[in-house]
């Protein structure tokens, strides 16, 4: 009973381990699914963190190329204030007042813009960092669980292979025989030994002589 006692605790433990790795609020339906297929559970709790992963990494993929494109927004915002810059300097070695006017209120709304858009682009990518190292940490994360698994079913296949040779043991009969067994042996001794005493008063009574036999 002890052992079986241990045997339930080391599986109880392997269970509770199981389900702290991947949801700390097991309802009683998911706990039986748990302790019926163990593995599954640990596979398809793996497959929806890759899964999880994987559309991470789509996401910061979309990001990357929204990334991109507005670095190419930029550098075209940026050459069109040298070329703003370039047509005020023209139009003042023209003398063209009102022109250098227009030109320098185009420039600073232009300036403006690219201030804003340099400030977008530093959050994009301020954001693209920290879902990378999420994601690193996420992979690192899977890594771990996988491996874990590996040790986790190994532990339970230990555990299973335990209850099995307890289970045989425990089914097997080891009832103490010897008395019977004892008695018996005493019962035929006993009987041999009669059958001897019978035997060697028959033979002291009876004539040892042939001749004299009868009279």
């Amino acid at each position: 009973m002890l052992l079986l006692s241990k045997r339930g605790g080391e599986i109880v433990g392997i269970i509770k381990t199981i389900k702290a790795l991947f949801d700390n609020k097991v309802d009683e339906t998911n706990q039986k699914m748990i302790e019926d297929n163990p593995e599954a559970i640990l596979n398809q709790a793996i497959k929806d963190e890759k899964s999880q992963y994987n559309q991470n990494e789509i996401k910061l993929s979309e990001m990357h190329s929204h990334l991109i494109e507005h670095q190419n927004q930029t550098t075209i915002l940026k050459n069109k204030l040298v070329k703003i810059q370039q047509n005020i300097s023209l139009a003042q070695r023209n003398g063209d007042i009102e022109a250098v006017k227009e030109g320098t209120a185009l420039y600073k709304q232009r300036e403006m813009e690219l201030a804003e858009r340099i400030e977008v682009e530093k959050e994009i990518e301020s954001a693209i960092n920290e879902i990378t190292e999420f994601m690193k940490t996420q992979r690192h994360e899977i890594e771990k669980l996988e491996s874990e698994k590996v040790s986790l079913l190994a532990r339970l296949s230990s555990a299973n292979v335990k209850e099995e040779v307890m289970n045989l043991t425990s089914s097997m009969n080891f009832k103490d025989n010897s008395s019977s067994f004892a008695s018996a042996r005493d019962a035929i001794n006993k009987k041999i030994n009669k059958v001897k005493g019978r035997e060697i008063v028959n033979n002291s009574t009876q004539s040892s002589s042939k001749y004299f036999k009868g009279l």
